[in-house]
């Protein structure tokens, strides 16, 4: 009895630790015309009770941000952009503190490839390393809701 009420206790403290930071977009509008700038905007919430350190500097492909944007029929819109890796410094952190939010609005058609049509788009934010040389930061992958648009 006693490792299950063990086992239920870790698992929730998992749990809670796993959603304390969380990754939400939002389009500006969900019809837009051809060669219009597509506006997502990216928000972190840190749902900690402590201040958090994360990487913000997000250009797609390349620090930290991705996004996933697939037709009706299931094909991914093609990466544009020149694709980098990179290294976590201080120049990228910011400190949220304890129930936050940052928001940053993205132009996704200036990274990918998108014709007429409707599509679903989800980011994923991914920090593989802790900053080497400073502030620790906060490391892992987040995935966000799935929004939906349409090009005209």
């Amino acid at each position: 009895m006693k490792k299950v009420i063990f086992s239920i206790l870790l698992i929730l403290v998992i749990t809670i630790r796993i959603s304390s930071l969380e990754i939400k977009i939002l389009s500006e509008k969900t019809i837009y015309k051809s060669k219009e700038p597509i506006i997502i905007n990216v928000s972190i919430i840190n749902n900690e009770e402590n201040e958090i350190a994360v990487p913000v500097r997000f250009i797609p492909q390349d620090n930290y941000i991705r996004f996933i944007i697939v037709d009706p029929y299931g094909n991914r819109c093609e990466f544009k952009g020149y694709d980098t890796g990179t290294t976590v410094s201080d120049d990228d952190l910011i400190i949220m503190p304890p129930n936050s939010i940052i928001t940053v609005p993205m132009d996704i058609s200036s990274y990918y490839e998108m014709k007429r049509g409707a599509y679903g788009i989800k980011a994923y934010y991914y920090v593989s390393q802790n900053n080497k040389y400073g502030t620790p930061a906060w490391k892992g992958k987040l995935i966000s809701n799935q929004v939906n648009i349409g090009i005209e």
